[in-house]
């Protein structure tokens, strides 16, 4: 994995242990709980949208003319749900597309769908009722979708990218 992925998920996972002792302290408002499970949801499909763009930017050092599908994608993104991803990652290789689409389940799909969805949420002011346990399911989740893009997409072990 990528060393600059491989750091946004440890400082993730420590914002995650952080939120897990704020949660268990009485005389923090409830309120102040919440907001902080909401920037964690934030975070996390920022995670994830920073990764898949990480990982196909690397790709595309050895290609020059592919940087524009990239920074066109990213230039207004709101979060990227799983069709998102692999209609992106159709535009460097269809089968690469239809791989990511076979190998990843449903369950997946519905995390990354969920963060989205809540990340969009918050982004316009509502509050959402969503779980610092929920939550780490999905970012569960989401490093597994990221793996799987980068086991994808990855560059270096050409014999089985075959793109």
């Amino acid at each position: 994995m990528h060393p600059e992925i491989l750091q946004r998920q440890e400082k993730l996972q420590h914002l995650f242990k952080q939120a897990e002792c704020l949660q268990k302290i009485d005389k923090v408002d409830g309120e102040i709980r919440a907001q902080f499970v909401w920037y964690l949801c934030i975070r996390t499909s920022g995670y994830v949208e920073t990764s898949v763009k990480t990982i196909l930017s690397e790709y595309m050092s050895s290609q020059t003319d592919s940087a524009s599908i990239i920074d066109e994608q990213f230039r207004y993104s709101r979060g990227m749900k799983f069709r998102e991803i692999a209609k992106l990652i159709g535009q460097f290789s269809p089968k690469w597309e239809k791989r990511l689409r076979d190998v990843t389940s449903e369950k997946l799909k519905r995390s990354l769908y969920s963060i989205v969805a809540n990340r969009n949420s918050i982004a316009h002011g509502y509050d959402v009722a969503l779980s610092l346990e929920e939550l780490k399911r999905y970012f569960a989740d989401a490093q597994q979708v990221v793996e799987l893009v980068y086991a994808t997409c990855d560059p270096l072990p050409a014999q089985t990218n075959d793109a």
